[in-house]
């Protein structure tokens, strides 16, 4: 299950790998800057950065400067995972095609766009999960959960109220 979920946030890495520039990990290379602080534990789940470098190897030229992959975990079980991206010079985060353009490649099914706070997000699915998008600055966040978590709005809404910035 750790596998689906985190191809989920894979899946919107290469959906944004159109640009020029190399892509450091945030969590895995100490030149690279942490991108957020996140809390320890959200919902009952433990935080967690993920080792992502090796995977980034195979990403060429994408929008994006920095990234960080966050697991979500009870216990030993993987139920969610959160991608942070920040955006480059080359990439229009503020540009609403630029942004649909991204998000209508994330998941299998037509995302649905709500507000939720201050943020606009975009919810769709993939296999087993539930994908939910959201920029923020120079940011893209992309959290994906498994179907069976039964509170991903909730812990959706945890991490937007937390402040969540790049």
């Amino acid at each position: 299950m750790r596998r689906v979920v985190l191809a989920g946030a894979f899946l919107a890495l290469a959906t944004i790998a159109c640009g020029s520039g190399g892509v450091k990990d945030a969590s895995g290379d100490n030149n690279a800057p942490a991108l957020a602080q996140l809390p320890q534990q959200v919902l009952g789940l433990r935080v967690k950065p993920e080792d992502i470098s090796s995977k980034l190897k195979s990403v060429k030229r994408p929008y994006v400067d920095a990234v960080a992959v966050y697991s979500l975990r009870d216990g030993d079980l993987l139920k969610a995972s959160l991608q942070l991206n920040r955006f480059n010079s080359a990439a229009r985060p503020h540009d609403q095609n630029f942004i649909g353009t991204i998000v209508s490649t994330i998941g299998g099914a037509a995302a649905q766009q709500y507000r939720m706070g201050n943020e606009d997000v975009y919810a769709t699915t993939a296999t087993d999960q539930v994908i939910f998008t959201w920029f923020k600055g120079k940011g893209m966040f992309v959290l994906a959960v498994q179907k069976s978590f039964p509170f991903p709005r909730t812990l959706l809404r945890r991490l937007i109220d937390s402040g969540l910035s790049i």
